[in-house]
């Protein structure tokens, strides 16, 4: 008898652990799921990151830029980034039907010219260096004891 209450003890906790006997919390969740693309080539954005906003929770797009995000109610503000991209945000008020497609257009930044000289920076320092050692070597103090 004693065996039997110790089987039931143990199976009614490995069913309360495994959320038999509890509400599940998971359920009240609802999932986003869509693609990250490029706006200009149509092709998927692979590791694009996917943040729900002000919180943080989130992550990333597949090979094929899919992603899937559970999200604790709806509305929820979407922030999509990927590098050399304009970040979006997009706001899901409802369910959606379809998968959401999310376009990132590349991002264009207007820099400085950039000057390439024929010297190899590490010549530069290097010369630096032994001018420097020059230096040094005039400070060197020498020392000798016999024991």
């Amino acid at each position: 008898m004693r065996h039997f209450v110790y089987v039931v003890y143990y199976g009614l906790l490995v069913v309360i652990l495994s959320g038999g006997l509890v509400p599940s919390v998971a359920g009240a969740q609802t999932t986003v799921q869509g693609t990250v693309t490029d706006a200009s080539t149509g092709g998927p954005l692979p590791s694009a990151n996917i943040q729900v906003a002000g919180t943080y929770q989130g992550t990333i797009t597949n090979a094929d830029g899919v992603f899937s995000l559970q999200v604790e109610a709806l509305p929820v503000t979407l922030i999509v980034r990927f590098i050399g991209y304009e970040t979006q945000r997009r706001t899901i008020e409802r369910v959606p039907d379809a998968p959401v497609r999310i376009t990132l257009p590349p991002s264009t930044l207007q820099m400085d010219e950039v000057v390439v000289t024929g010297q190899n920076p590490a010549a530069r320092i290097m010369r630096r260096v032994i001018e420097q050692k020059q230096q040094w070597r005039a400070d060197l103090e020498t020392y000798r004891v016999e024991a």
